[in-house]
């Protein structure tokens, strides 16, 4: 037995336990399944020889980084472990006023031409082709699109309304659906749930992201599996009716970039490279990055905000480029998933990383006293989801970027309670 079958015996187990303590598709079960799915994709393309057919036949996975992994995570899920999403208490959304229902309202507002020049930008790179869409973003660092500057401050704006709202506006449209108490009817709080799908669907064709449908998708499940038990019947009817077409969306947008991305490709076919793409992290976490990172740049690659890096790459718009340079000065293929623990390694040594994430969990449990998520905490927790829907592969909330999110859901929480407090 290697250090890679170790690690996926260690994650069924505990996702095995979890269940078994807790007969529910909790929230913590269901994030602890999907570190499993993961683990066990990565000693799968292993054992068929996928992962091999593109980095070839020299593995090592040691023990020693699967075990730090692994206690790794268990930091990281130690905020979700005594709660599910039944104790959100829902019930304590307030009865808000005509006021507040205006400024929801006025956000949805933003949210619809945000979602119009969206549409506009993804219908163009259509017609240019999605391919060209990734290359521009990747190699180049810009948008395929063209945008005016009047076009690029409604976009700033709009875009981070989308991203520091989203949660409330999910959360009480879920609230409608469920209890059809919100003062809106359940087909206008369906909508505003579409809404937020779709925005976010349109995003990803507008730069010819792939990963970004998939995580999203795990980002969904994360948000309403654990609410599936409260929707009244019709509601589920109506729900099942238009997930199929919603998936098949997806699914159909991730397919054309696979197929794009594995052009002309004699070592991939499109299905291995999808199951390689979701399953490289545990393999390459002790095959390629353990005791082969040359410098840690402790903290200037993941938050280069608060620790300045070279001009070299500030003055950087492609991420290509990026990619390239923090690899000459790391030694390592950063592109390359590698787990979340993986990902604060290269950065901070095999230790260090503990720290951080104690930080981060402690943040998150200091929301939920007593394993109880109240209503304005909602967009605290909704951060954390997001991160956790793609933790088994990276670390997603890096940048200025993931902290303004954070903050902007912290003082979000504020806010919330001064309305409920009067």
């Amino acid at each position: 037995m290697n250090g890679l079958a170790l690690s996926m015996m260690l994650h069924l187990g505990h996702t095995c336990f979890s269940f078994w303590q807790n007969r529910t598709f909790s929230l913590h079960n269901l994030i602890s399944a999907w570190f499993s799915i993961i683990v066990c994709l990565g000693y799968f393309i292993v054992d068929t020889g996928i992962y091999q057919a593109v980095y070839g036949t020299s593995l090592r996975f040691p023990y020693e980084p699967y075990i730090l992994e692994f206690l790794f995570y268990l930091v990281f899920m130690w905020p979700f472990r005594n709660y599910s999403t039944k104790d959100i208490l829902i019930t304590e959304i307030p009865h808000f006023n005509k006021k507040i229902q205006t400024i929801l309202k006025l956000l949805l507002v933003a949210y619809g031409v945000y979602f119009v020049l969206l549409l506009k930008v993804a219908l163009y790179v259509y017609t240019q082709g999605i391919g060209e869409a990734y290359d521009s973003f990747h190699n180049d660092g810009e948008s395929l699109y063209s945008y005016s500057n009047f076009e690029q401050k409604i976009v700033w704006i709009c875009s981070s309304l989308y991203d520091w709202t989203s949660p409330i506006i999910l959360l009480y449209a879920l609230y409608g659906i469920i209890s059809n108490k919100n003062g809106w009817s359940r087909r206008f709080n369906s909508f505003c749930l579409l809404l937020i799908v779709i925005m976010f669907f349109l995003s990803c064709v507008s730069t010819g992201r792939r990963g970004g449908t998939f995580f999203f998708i795990v980002r969904m499940l994360l948000v309403f599996v654990p609410f599936w038990y409260q929707f009244p019947k019709k509601v589920k009817a109506v729900i099942m009716g238009y997930l199929p077409w919603v998936v098949l969306l997806f699914f159909l947008y991730a397919v054309s970039m696979t197929l794009y991305r594995t052009e002309g490709s004699t070592s991939e076919t499109p299905l291995t490279q999808v199951l390689r793409y979701l399953g490289e992290p545990y393999p390459h976490l002790g095959n390629a990055f353990w005791n082969k990172v040359i410098v840690y740049p402790m903290g200037a690659r993941l938050f280069p905000f608060v620790i300045e890096p070279s001009t070299i790459i500030t003055s950087t718009k492609s991420l290509g480029e990026q990619h390239i340079i923090w690899e000459s000065i790391t030694g390592v293929p950063i592109l390359n998933y590698k787990t979340l623990y993986g990902d604060f390694y290269v950065d901070f040594g095999p230790y260090i990383p503990f720290a951080v994430i104690f930080v981060y969990s402690l943040i998150l449990k200091s929301f939920t006293s007593q394993g109880k998520v109240k209503f304005a905490a909602y967009p605290v927790l909704y951060y954390y989801i997001v991160w956790a829907s793609t933790a088994p592969l990276w670390f997603s909330m890096r940048d200025w970027t993931g902290v303004k999110n954070l903050l902007a859901s912290i003082i979000l929480y504020y806010i919330i309670k001064a309305i409920v407090r009067k």
